[in-house]
């Protein structure tokens, strides 16, 4: 044995002192308790150490510093892992850190799944270059396959151009010029109320309940404006006053006798109920409310009706409901008519039975003035002399109506009560009220639309206009009252008759629409109702008196029951003496018949219950029952048929109930009105910057309450063809709504003005913007200004 085997040995031994020795078993290492760290090595330390000594033996076996050296490098480098197997402390540090790890695993590992099982992200369209104009593309909802579905998307293309851009020009997008007088376009609803009434009255000329309405219809296409019972009425209140000629000194004599014929052309004289658990009959004088070319607000007569079904609707039903039917669905039908209309009886009708709408005034004179003065005035008159009458005489008649248009007001709102005629002629001296209130009244007396009294007297002041000219004028205007308010045609004529006997045409509209059709529609109206309630409710600005309000308004959608009994329209009808040839006459009888009504006494407070004429369509708000009343004709019309999808209803009558709900539970819109309305809303002769802010805060309202039903497109069917979502197709079909009425209602539609208020109004309605994915500096974009709620 050589030194160095030796030496290899005695150094084998000394690392395993205190252990069994051997060369290829393990050492039998006793307790680590028993030994100092500092001595204790693994061996794995130990094969290091050989393994770096055979390196060096190779090279060198006899030189004893290099196995040194290769020793002592061994030792440095193994330390460090002697220290960390033998540290308790690295030990705990481990276990922990171990058991945070697998606890993390658990917490993460379920939000791993679902990432890894989400779908890829939707492909992005984009309008431009620009990333921040880029908008996820989303899947299409489900087609509305529907016959119903097919109609409306037919009659929405048909006034829309696809290729225009909404987002810089909404009107020319939504309503393109018609092609070829389509039939196919979306119409006004009172359009098509009347047009489904002149077809009515021509059916109803010679025979049947309703054919005093068909030749009070053949009176108007025949009445021309140089009749001779209207040249012999105007001169027996007085005729012409020439130039020159000494004027009267008071006007309430004239308006006195006007009274007694018909309606004045100053003021409006009806019966109301005060608000309150025991109402009181009241006497309104308001502004003119009867003159056709200002609107109809016609105030209907009383009629009473009784609580039960009507006497002969059974005999009536027999009659009506086809033969083909077995025995047990007539029994059926029965029930469901009898049902429906006891329901309805049950309450107690107002006594002035329905409302029209708020009327609304033209900013111009009369499209039948000229022409009537070129009757009225003497034909003597020079040409000059003619022109410089009526000039003067539509002066005053313009002035009239601005002052009507700006003063009248909508409620009771700025109103004061008097008890006696005294007090009222001390007030308004240029009346003679003894002669124009009914003798036997002691009741109390209202006068709303002060301001409109108060500028009348300024008005009617010699200083401002010659007594001889409002003489002139005022006689002209109580004709054009009484006459159609344009020449003789169709349309106007069917217009006039539904505004002269409003009860019976409304019996001919109701009569050709069946009871479950009408139960049903006012159904979805009163869920649609309480939809926009709940979503109103929710608005962090709506609070205090508003919320109060709000929570306590009501929908008012039946139809009054009278309509349903024909037996007691033919007994009103048969009061009436209809002559086929003269209409100014048949109205002037009208009135008078009208005259001689005077309420009852038996009200309560179920008589606060406004109903509305089914053939005007115009929803509004009525103050002392506090609910929107929906005439019939709004909720008849085609884009609230039941199997279309909700965003139609939404964007044709919830709008427009979504309007009335705004103006009923708040004032508090004057100044934003004037910051953010444009000067454009001017186009609107109808209409103040009031209306078109709360005509923007319908479309929100509808809008908000919409998604908050369905959400954006969940559950909403696209009409086919159209290539739109659903939220595209609400602004499209309230658009063409808007543009529809104004067209009708002969604002031009084609103006700049009219094309800037709309894209306007589309920008304020909700997200428009978002909806069309309007790139920067877009009109719509740029138009956003006003937030209602």
């Amino acid at each position: 044995m050589t030194g160095e085997s030796a030496s290899r040995r005695t150094s084998k031994e000394d690392s395993v002192e205190g252990g069994t020795k051997g060369d290829d078993g393990p050492a039998q290492v006793a307790p680590a308790k028993k030994f100092p760290a500092k001595l204790m090595q693994s061996k794995s330390d130990e094969n290091e150490i050989q393994v770096l000594e055979r390196l060096d033996h190779g090279g060198n076996e006899g030189v004893q510093e290099n196995k040194q050296a290769a020793s002592a490098v061994g030792w440095v480098c193994c330390a460090p892992c002697i220290w960390l197997r033998t540290s308790t402390t690295v030990h705990k540090i481990a276990l922990t850190a171990a058991t945070l790890l697998v606890t993390s695993l658990l917490v993460v590992s379920p939000i791993l799944f679902l990432i890894s099982t989400a779908p890829s992200q939707a492909p992005r369209d984009c309008l431009t270059h620009k990333l921040e104009d880029c908008f996820a593309t989303q899947q299409p909802p489900p087609e509305c396959t529907t016959e119903d579905c097919r109609v409306a998307a037919m009659t929405i293309y048909a006034r829309m151009n696809a290729k225009l851009d909404p987002c810089r020009d909404f009107k020319s997008y939504s309503c393109s010029p018609i092609i070829n007088n389509s039939m196919s376009v979306v119409k006004s609803s009172q359009e098509g109320v009347d047009l489904q009434m002149q077809g009515l009255l021509e059916s109803n000329t010679s025979s049947g309940v309703f054919h005093k309405l068909g030749r009070l219809y053949e009176s108007c296409l025949r009445q021309s404006l140089n009749a001779t019972s209207i040249r012999l009425l105007l001169e027996g209140l007085g005729g012409y006053l020439p130039s020159g000629s000494l004027g009267p000194s008071s006007i309430g004599p004239l308006i006195s006798k006007i009274a007694a014929l018909g309606p004045t052309p100053l003021i409006g004289i009806y019966f109301d109920l005060s608000y309150g658990r025991k109402p009181q009959i009241m006497l309104i004088i308001d502004g003119p409310t009867t003159t056709q070319y200002d609107g109809w607000d016609q105030k209907a007569p009383p009629y009473k009706i009784r609580n039960d079904v009507p006497e002969l609707l059974d005999d009536l039903m027999n009659v009506f409901l086809p033969s083909s039917l077995s025995k047990e669905q007539r029994q059926s039908e029965k029930d469901l008519i009898r049902n429906f209309v006891s329901e309805l009886n049950r309450n107690t009708i107002r006594w002035m039975g329905p409302k029209a709408p708020p009327y609304k005034i033209r900013n111009d004179v009369p499209e039948l003035l000229d022409d009537l003065m070129n009757v009225f005035l003497p034909s003597s008159l020079s040409k000059e002399q003619r022109q410089s009458e009526k000039d003067l005489i539509r002066n005053f008649v313009s002035e009239l109506n601005r002052l009507r248009q700006h003063h009248l007001d909508r409620d009771f709102s700025n109103s004061y009560v008097v008890y006696n005629v005294t007090t009222l002629s001390a007030t308004y001296s240029y009346l003679k009220w003894n002669d124009v209130i009914p003798q036997n009244w002691s009741g109390p007396i209202v006068v709303r639309s002060l301001a409109y009294f108060n500028r009348l007297h300024t008005l009617l002041s010699p200083l401002k206009h010659q007594t001889r000219v409002i003489h002139n004028a005022l006689l002209l205007l109580f004709a054009l009252g009484a006459l159609p308010p344009t020449h003789p045609s169709p349309v106007a004529c069917t217009k006039a008759t539904m505004w002269a006997l409003p009860q019976a045409s409304s019996a001919l509209y109701m009569a050709h629409h069946s009871i479950e059709t009408v139960r049903k529609s006012i159904n979805r109206v009163e869920i649609l109702f309480e939809t926009l309630k709940a979503h109103l409710k929710r608005a962090p600005s709506l609070r205090g008196a508003a919320l109060v309000k709000l929570s306590s308004l009501k929908i008012q959608a039946n139809p009054w029951p009278l309509w349903y009994n024909q037996t007691k329209i033919g007994e009103m009808l048969d009061m009436v003496d209809i002559t086929a040839d003269n209409w100014f006459e048949n109205i002037l009888k009208l009135y008078k018949l009208q005259q001689q009504q005077f309420p009852n006494d038996n009200m309560t407070m179920d008589s606060h219950v406004a109903w509305a004429y089914p053939i005007l369509a115009q929803s509004f708000y009525d103050t002392l029952s506090h609910s929107i009343v929906v005439p019939l004709s709004v909720v008849l019309v085609p884009y609230f048929k039941p199997k279309l999808p909700p965003y139609m209803h939404y964007s044709s009558v919830g709008v427009q109930i979504a309007k009335e709900i705004l103006r009923s539970i708040t004032r508090a819109f004057e100044d934003k009105a004037l910051k953010c309305v444009p000067g454009s809303v001017n186009v609107f002769s109808n209409s103040s910057r009031m209306d078109i802010l709360i005509h923007s805060g319908g479309m929100q309202i509808a809008y908000h309450s919409l998604l908050s039903l369905t959400g954006p497109i969940k559950g909403m069917e696209r009409l086919g063809g159209l290539n739109l979502t659903p939220t595209q197709i609400f602004y499209l079909v309230s658009a063409q709504e808007l543009c529809a009425d104004s067209l009708y209602a002969g604002i031009d539609t084609d103006s700049d003005d009219f094309t800037d208020i709309l894209g306007w109004l589309i920008a304020q309605g909700g997200s428009a913007n978002d909806v069309f994915h309007c790139p920067h500096g877009s009109v719509i974009n740029t138009k956003k200004t006003c937030n209602i709620l």
